[in-house]
């Protein structure tokens, strides 16, 4: 009869357990927060335009994504600015009058004492943004994984 030796696969297995909670962990949870922010930026191109700002925004400000990796948990991706996605999201759902305390507004034409804003239409962007992200960062986690485990049994 054969006798099996597991001696090598007892120390890739040790080796493993030493690094998972360092630098390899760190650089999954990198992987596959850098795949969720590429697929949200990804789905707001795709949503509103590859230049990522609303339009009619005369401040030129765009969407933006980052994430936060939360050790062995996960990793949290953050949509900023926040009210942005917000007003991509759901849009402007009543029109006004914008005043300003210091007597003008500053408005493409030029200064004026009052200027409005229309209702607008949202565009659904966030929950497009979610569901890429959701189908996107568990595959680079296990791609990302499959590559510390590799370089663990090279040794």
């Amino acid at each position: 009869m054969a006798r099996a030796d597991f001696s090598d696969v007892s120390r890739w297995v040790d080796r493993l357990e030493s690094t998972v909670e360092g630098p390899s962990l760190r650089r999954v949870g990198k992987s596959a927060g850098f795949a969720g922010k590429k697929a949200v930026l990804g789905a707001a191109a795709r949503t509103i335009g590859p230049d990522l700002k609303l339009s009619n925004d005369t401040r030129n400000r765009r969407l933006r994504a980052g994430f936060d990796v939360r050790g062995a948990s996960g990793v949290d991706i953050n949509l900023r600015p926040k009210g942005w996605w917000v007003l991509a999201d759901s849009g402007r759902k009543r029109s006004g009058f914008i005043m300003s305390p210091f007597g003008a507004v500053l408005t493409p034409e030029g200064p004026r004492a009052w200027s409005g804003f229309d209702p607008s239409r949202g565009t659904g962007v966030r929950q497009k943004a979610q569901k890429d992200a959701e189908q996107a960062v568990p595959v680079a986690a296990a791609q990302a994984f499959s590559r510390e485990l590799g370089r663990v049994v090279r040794g």
